[in-house]
């Protein structure tokens, strides 16, 4: 396999690398149920210490049949790059690790946009149709208070009228007594 493997939430498993190389993986669970996946390296630690102790031997042991040839420099400077190489490679895995964790974080975040978007368009439908039933009720409001306004007009007509009648009433009947 190239890249990591991947562990579930509550699980141990074996991670390898593109060397075969075998590693204890563990899988923990952090806030909000996201995965984060720690590599214990240990025995590629082990075995990189082994093989730098054998380096050693065999540089001193050379080094004794041939201080200064020109072989054991390259071959000191080739380890060197080894283990830089070495290093360079572990470094990769743990970007690769960290890039799986920020995509992981990213499609949260999608999905918590999505839903917070569906949310808020349901509450914007939920105040336009509140507007439009104020906007209706305004109106009814209106109309009733120009039909009252209406009302109040023709009563006062009708009371003027009713006046006028009871004093042409009066009039009329004066009238008679004083004819009669």
């Amino acid at each position: 396999m190239n890249l990591l493997g991947k562990l579930s939430a509550e699980s141990w498993g074996w991670v390898y690398s593109s060397e075969q190389t075998r590693t204890r993986g563990v899988c923990m669970v952090v806030s909000g149920g996201h995965g984060l996946m720690i590599t214990s390296a240990e025995p590629v630690v082990k075995s990189e210490l082994n093989m730098a102790k054998e380096m050693d031997k065999r540089s001193k042991a050379m080094s004794r049949n041939q201080e200064d040839s020109p072989l054991n420099t390259i071959t000191e400077e080739l380890e060197t790059a080894k283990q830089e190489l070495a290093s360079i490679k572990g470094e990769g895995f743990n970007f690769m690790a960290s890039m799986d964790v920020i995509r992981e974080e990213l499609k949260h975040v999608r999905e918590e946009t999505t839903r917070l978007e569906k949310v808020e368009q349901t509450r914007e439908l939920t105040v336009q149709n509140l507007n439009s039933k104020i906007l209706r009720a305004k109106a009814k409001l209106e109309a009733l208070s120009a039909v009252e306004m209406k009302n109040i007009i023709v009563a006062s007509n009708l009371i003027i009228t009713l006046k006028q009648f009871k004093s042409r009433k009066r009039e009329i009947e004066e009238g008679k007594r004083r004819c009669g």
